[in-house]
């Protein structure tokens, strides 16, 4: 077996290390995403990257909607933004589309 050869099969030792670790951290970003929700949907209070995971925007995109008012937010000191859960909730369902359908628990 030549010198190229070796390296070759040492790549592709190396390759297939890599691509066990990438299937054990894949299945831990999902924990970690899924813990990160379920502690934004347990406070009232959000900071904006809080925020932008909980609306499901960039933050980028959330920037522009708070420099152009278009949705309620605070900054206490002028500088850090925070946002109500309750009211992104509103702010999320304001513009409601379809039937509005009445249900009666009788």
């Amino acid at each position: 077996m030549g010198a190229k050869e070796r390296t070759i099969l040492e790549l592709q030792k190396k390759v297939d290390y890599l691509q066990k670790v990438a299937d054990k951290v894949s299945p831990l970003e999902e924990r970690i995403d899924n813990l990160e929700k379920r502690a934004i949907s347990s406070k009232d209070i959000l900071t904006l990257q809080e925020a932008s995971v909980y609306i499901g925007v960039s933050l980028s995109q959330l920037y522009k909607l708070t420099s152009t008012q278009s949705i309620p937010h605070y900054k206490p000191r002028g500088k850090m933004c925070y946002f109500e859960k309750k009211e992104l909730d509103a702010w999320l369902l304001r513009n409601h589309n379809g039937p509005d359908i009445i249900i009666n628990n009788e």
